[in-house]
């Protein structure tokens, strides 16, 4: 049940508690978001086969392939639908924009399935999407899905 308050929209102190606090805690959480994404991509940074060997091989591999349809893995070919909705893997490539080759995705699963690990698969690289932009406060944003 919603509380009727009032608000003393007249009075200045409203405004400053209102800013300081209620604003400037949203803002705080915005920006701590965009940081951590800004630090996932700096640990992921270099060659994917390289970070794969290294200490974030399991965030990596969320990542990239958390929640990728089974029968792709089975099959090791990967493509666009093999990604559902509310995937992990679709939410950091749609929505974060983490983003790696279908190419090197279809390497790394063949080579996963066969214990082991290719030399080179590419870098996971950043793409501005709809979200990113509009948590920076973007003047030109992309294609809202993108």
């Amino acid at each position: 049940m919603a509380v009727n308050v009032p608000v003393e929209f007249w009075d200045v102190s409203t405004w400053v508690r209102y800013f300081r606090e209620e604003l400037g805690a949203f803002y705080s959480a915005l920006a701590g978001f965009l940081e951590a994404r800004r630090e996932v991509l700096g640990r992921l940074s270099g060659d994917l086969a390289q970070v794969l060997r290294g200490g974030d091989r399991e965030l990596a591999l969320q990542i990239l392939l958390g929640g990728v349809r089974q029968e792709c893995v089975d099959r090791g070919v990967i493509e666009h639908s093999c990604f559902p909705e509310g995937s992990a893997a679709r939410f950091f490539r749609e929505k974060l924009g983490f983003e790696v080759s279908l190419d090197a995705l279809n390497k790394l699963v063949n080579a996963l399935k066969a214990g082991k690990m290719p030399q080179e698969l590419g870098k996971i690289t950043e793409r501005e999407t709809y979200v990113v932009s509009t948590l920076r406060g973007g003047e030109e944003t992309p294609q809202r899905g993108a």
